[in-house]
């Protein structure tokens, strides 16, 4: 009995190990060795080894032969191994390969091919030394995006060019480094290339003095030569001779690109540069960055009058020039309405051909602040979506970009730069911790979703803007719920939305929905009043049960009375939820979360413990909600000191808008 156990053991283990052992050598990747001098792409080194991937850069076609390359720099080295792993975490790719290293032999070749699309990681593990890894993408190279649309990025190539080593590709001359950022560039599809400049004082060193091009022309030259336009970003003095009059007083020196500068001067320095470049139609002319802020220290009607000046002298040159004015930050702001309306004016005039704007927020904030600035244009008479000329999504997921993208055209905006393309050596001249490509030009997942949407959209046409069309349907209410014009009938819960809109002028959508677990939550008699999820602590903190009411009568409304003034969400008892926003997609947004954070709690109670945050981290999440204002209204949450509230003032509240509401 005992030998047929034994036997039976020991051909469990031999079938076990025969499907192991065919299992490794499926996923093993053979390597070869060369003494033949191998030309690649260098991704890193140290003082034994280099390693990259052979050909031009690390973009590759599906089903293309990719060669990593590792080379030998020490002849102590030979004898030595190390295992290299590639891995992508989109295709679910994972092989291997050893590799004993050979000083006479020192080029290592592992190759693989993906047919899927996405980003591979290499990872080598040298035995007793340090491990190396770099990455590279497999997606096809796209066509070119038409005018209709400009997909932009924004790689710094000036810097790379006047600057150094620091924004440079390491191992490459500033050229060499421009010429594989821009390939890189066109292999995403990308139609468009922004730049800070070359600054006026690089360029012109004394009043009315000679022009000096050398570099401009050289950036200019490249960024058209690999088919793209080139975004000029046309601003700053050229110091303090070219700083206006009445600065030169309290001039500083830390500053001094910021200051106006002296109108007739500029005027000749704009006279020159458009003449020179009368010719060039790949050239897009954007007035002056973020004069709303610390970057024109002047007043609006001093910048008014250069962007006037300035369109002007460009159209004088080139009628057909695409100008417009300088991307605004902060562009929902209400104090921004005279900028919008100088737009209106210029172009009204046939002196612009868009206005311009910055938007760094994430998703949530991105369609709540579009929406604010879409309502302060239209006030102004601009019809079209503007020219969204700087989007950085520091610290978000690959996903965000193309939701960017995508909205901002649905807007009928004119273009999107992403904000930033690369990261550069030195961490202290990291523009943004969010890029396609590190300091090698070594891909990140949002290289994969920038260019889908090229892919699938770069040269499609822009038909309309739905939210402007007559078709869409509206129905428009009295504030007692009464139909004044439209195809349907209200909701019979009509009166809890109105009240919402009586008591809150900053809310533009209300929603009501059954959502399930939420919903038995208020069944159950259960609170949804638990801190344990920190999406849910900055969003919408405790979320009220209301009293029962019956549908479709006063009732309801009623018991949501309390709680309006200081919430955003709201249960209501043996019914449902109902939550706001500024606008629809912000009240989805927060209908989402009720059900999600309600959907967690019920999990974690199921598993016998709900850990709440501690206090001391929930006045953390406070502080940060306060700093990121982040719109809307908060109960505040009682941390064992003073509850901390976090409503907006009615000077901060988002105006009087139309509502829009939702019943599922």
């Amino acid at each position: 009995m005992l030998r047929k156990i034994i036997l039976i053991i020991i051909a469990v283990l031999f079938v076990v190990g025969t499907v192991f052992g065919i299992t490794l050598h499926n996923n093993k990747i053979d390597v070869s060795q060369t003494k033949k001098t191998v030309e690649y792409y260098i991704n890193g080194e140290s003082e034994f080894l280099r390693f990259g991937v052979e050909g031009d850069d690390n973009l590759f076609e599906p089903n293309e032969k990719i060669n990593i390359v590792l080379e030998c720099l020490d002849e102590a080295s030979s004898g030595t191994k190390a295992i290299v792993f590639i891995t992508s975490e989109q295709t679910g790719f994972n092989k291997w390969g050893y590799v004993t290293f050979d000083y006479n032999s020192p080029y290592s070749i592992l190759s693989f091919a993906s047919q899927e699309n996405g980003i591979f990681t290499i990872k080598i593990k040298q035995f007793g030394k340090e491990e190396h890894s770099f990455t590279v993408g497999v997606l096809p190279k796209n066509e070119q995006a038409s005018d209709d649309f400009y997909y932009g990025v924004q790689p710094y190539i000036t810097r790379a060019y006047t600057w150094g080593d620091g924004f440079c590709v390491p191992g490459y001359n500033a050229e060499e480094s421009i010429d594989e950022i821009l390939d890189a560039a066109e292999h995403l599809g990308v139609n468009l290339v922004r730049e800070d400049s070359v600054g006026w004082g690089a360029m012109q060193s004394e009043p009315y003095g000679d022009m000096n091009y050398s570099v401009q022309d050289y950036l200019v030259k490249q960024v058209n030569r690999h088919g793209m336009k080139y975004n000029w970003l046309l601003g700053y003095n050229a110091g303090e001779w070219s700083t206006a009059e009445k600065y030169k007083k309290n001039y500083d020196e830390s500053i001094s690109w910021t200051y106006p500068p002296d109108i007739k001067l500029w005027n000749d320095f704009t006279n020159e540069v458009s003449d020179h470049y009368a010719d060039n139609e790949d050239i897009l002319w954007e007035i002056w960055n973020e004069p709303n802020l610390f970057f024109f220290a002047g007043t609006s009607e001093e910048y008014f009058e250069l962007l006037e000046n300035t369109s002007k002298t460009i159209k004088s040159k080139n009628e057909s020039a695409y100008v417009f004015s300088g991307g605004l930050a902060t562009a929902e702001k209400e104090t921004n309405s005279e900028y919008y309306q100088k737009s209106a004016e210029l172009i009204n005039k046939g002196l612009l051909d868009s206005f311009g704007y910055h938007n760094h927020d994430g998703l949530d904030n991105y369609y709540d602040y579009m929406t604010q600035m879409l309502r302060l244009t239209n006030k102004a008479g601009l019809t079209d979506g503007g020219f969204n000329s700087e989007s950085g999504v520091g610290g978000a997921d690959a996903s965000t970009i193309a939701c960017k993208a995508l909205y901002t055209r649905s807007t009928g905006a004119k273009g999107f730069v992403s904000f930033a393309f690369r990261k550069t050596v030195t961490p202290e001249n990291d523009i943004n911790d969010f890029a396609f490509f590190n300091e090698y030009l070594q891909p990140t997942e949002p290289v994969i979703t920038y260019a889908t949407v090229i892919r699938f959209l770069g040269n499609a046409d822009f038909v309309k803007n739905v939210s402007n069309e007559k078709d869409l349907v509206i129905d428009e209410y009295t504030k007692n719920g009464n139909k004044i014009e439209g195809k349907l009938n209200p909701s019979s819960e009509i009166k809890m939305h109105m009240r919402v809109y009586q008591k809150r002028p900053d809310v533009g959508a209300v929603v009501h929905a059954h959502p399930p677990i939420a919903t038995a939550f208020t069944i159950a008699g259960i609170d949804l009043d638990q801190y344990i999820l920190p999406e849910a602590v900055l969003t919408i903190g405790e979320v009220p049960t209301c009293a029962y009411g019956t549908p479709s009568t006063m009732e309801i409304p009623d018991s949501l009375e309390p709680y309006i003034e200081n919430h955003d969400a709201f249960l209501l008892q043996n019914h449902g939820a109902l939550t706001v926003g500024f606008s629809l997609q912000k009240a989805m947004f927060v209908m989402e979360e009720v059900e999600f954070n309600a959907k967690i709690c019920k999990y974690a109670m199921e598993l016998g413990a709900v850990h709440e945050i501690p206090n001391d981290q929930l006045k953390k999440l406070m502080d940060l909600r306060k700093k990121m204002n982040i719109p809307g209204r908060h109960p505040g949450i009682d941390y064992g000191d003073e509850p901390m509230n976090c409503n907006c003032s009615k000077e901060e509240a988002h105006g009087d808008y139309h509502g829009f509401s939702v019943c599922f």
